[in-house]
């Protein structure tokens, strides 16, 4: 056997066994961090890995090169708090309530798409909990198991990241393309992205009708006034600002970063975060909130890229 294929075998064996850690409830960081003490000395033994190439590629140039994609995953996650902050997110949903009335699938359905929307620009596991806690409860009042309601709302924001233009960046920095095709932009990708995310919300409706199709109507008037209670409507012309940065990139050729901002300070601006009037915090307080939280909702994925 020869030295290339005996390494070869060794690196995916340390993989499934990072895998089965992983799954086992272990940490990702300790993970990725294992994983390089196996690694590099393969790299090493094997002749690929020199002290010029650890110092210099693999400590200090592929860290550094992600730079652009940090600032691109803390602004995503920033997006998400404002949604959060301002009432955006639960404005949406409870529109969609509202529309579905008493009927369980189509009002599944309809949150699956909107929460799927979201995603397609907002980031972070912040976002993720908070809109969770404001669909979840509903679908669940509205007699859904609690198995369908937990499937749908992870695989409707697992069809929003295909498209999400943080996730593109993460791509980016894991594989290193913009070293080894920087020609290959976010506008490029999200053709393919579209793809994925459609595929993926027919596959969730499929679902829903097949678990749902026959569920009898069930009141829903408890999860309605629950939600009603958490946040005070945003105004309608401010729930476009989670669309707006697929809608700016894709079709204006924003980039992603000026994007991400207009969104922002539009949702900020139209929900009445400029004078602290009205029961509003200031404009400087909410920026100040929102960015730290967003920070540090986005700091594990930092470390992850990292490492």
């Amino acid at each position: 056997m020869s030295m290339e294929v005996l390494f070869t075998i060794i690196l995916l064996i340390s993989y499934l066994v990072f895998v089965a850690y992983i799954m086992k409830g272990g940490n990702l960081l300790m993970g990725f961090i294992l994983m390089s003490v196996v690694w590099i000395p393969i790299g090493v033994i094997g002749g690929q890995i020199g002290w010029a190439t650890f110092n210099g590629t693999i400590m200090q140039t592929a860290p550094s090169n992600i730079g652009t994609n940090v600032v691109l995953i803390f602004v995503g996650s920033w997006l998400g708090q404002v949604m959060l902050k301002t009432g955006i997110a639960s404005t949406i949903i409870r529109k969609a309530v509202e529309l579905g009335g008493d009927k369980p699938l189509f009002t599944a359905i309809l949150l699956s798409i909107l929460t799927t929307l979201i995603f397609c620009s907002v980031y972070g596991a912040g976002a993720v909990i908070g809109i969770g806690i404001i669909v979840m409860p509903i679908m669940l009042s509205l007699g859904i198991p609690k198995a369908v309601v937990t499937a749908s709302y992870i695989m409707s924001v697992g069809a929003g990241m295909y498209s999400n233009a943080v996730i593109f960046a993460e791509k980016q920095a894991a594989l290193l393309l913009n070293e080894t095709n920087p020609e290959y932009t976010y506008q490029i990708y999200q053709k393919v992205g579209v793809v994925g995310t459609v595929v993926q919300l027919i596959i969730i409706i499929m679902m829903l009708i097949v678990m749902l199709g026959r569920k009898k109507k069930v009141s829903h008037a408890w999860a309605v006034s629950t939600a009603q209670t958490l946040q005070k409507d945003a105004p309608l012309y401010a729930l476009i600002a989670p669309f707006m940065p697929v809608v700016l990139i894709i079709l204006f050729k924003w980039n992603a970063i000026p994007a991400f901002l207009a969104a922002i300070f539009y949702a900020l601006f139209t929900c009445g975060y400029v004078t602290g009037k009205n029961g509003k915090e200031s404009l400087s307080v909410a920026i100040s909130k929102t960015l730290n939280d967003g920070i540090m909702d986005a700091a594990p994925l930092i470390g992850f890229l990292l490492f």
